[in-house]
């Protein structure tokens, strides 16, 4: 066989119409609520100065991407904003016998205070290598069960139907898997 026609029977057919949308919706869009977001409305930013200016300019709800510590606990105590998005992912150094979650009984109580939600989705761990997937879901875990002791609450950006059995299996309770996949809370926003 020549190079040619190997080439040929490897790739793949092109999406093309729904399938298109599809394909889209899963890298570049979240949904919460029937509200679909796409990754460019979320605020991923470290500098916290344009973090705030950005907040002031951008419409309801507003997302912000999780970072570093000190910038999730620096921007928890400004406020201002709806959700912060996924605090465990990023470059993450669990210790022998703890995990970082990016989360702390702190940072919960802040977010508590503040009537921040702490974000979840599933977007990015769709994508992850088998280990790597893994200690996401195990930080996620972790986290559901600081924002029970701190009554914080959660919200799941992709569907609901999913979201909630996902949250379920992961260990949340009923209540905050109803909370985190319902609508009714973000009506006043």
């Amino acid at each position: 066989m020549d190079n040619q026609h190997i080439k040929k029977s490897l790739s793949l057919p092109r999406p093309k119409g729904k399938d298109l949308f599809r394909l889209l919706d899963v890298h570049e869009r979240l949904v919460l609520h029937d509200n679909v977001f796409n990754v460019r409305d979320i605020i991923n930013t470290t500098d916290l100065d344009k973090a705030k200016k950005e907040i002031k300019k951008s419409k309801k709800p507003v997302i912000i991407k999780a970072q570093d510590d000190n910038f999730n606990r620096k921007i928890l105590e400004h406020g201002k904003f709806e959700i912060i998005l996924s605090p465990e992912s990023g470059n993450r150094k669990d210790k022998l016998k703890q995990l970082d979650s990016g989360l702390n009984h702190v940072l919960a109580k802040i977010a508590k205070k503040n009537n921040i939600s702490i974000g979840i989705s599933t977007n990015e761990i769709k994508f992850k290598s088998s280990i790597e997937k893994a200690k996401t879901l195990s930080r996620i875990i972790q986290n559901i069960k600081l924002c029970r002791k701190a009554k914080t609450n959660l919200k799941y950006l992709g569907n609901q139907k999913e979201g909630f059995h996902f949250l379920i299996s992961l260990g949340a309770n009923n209540s905050q898997a109803k909370e985190a996949t319902s609508k009714n809370i973000y009506e006043n926003l």
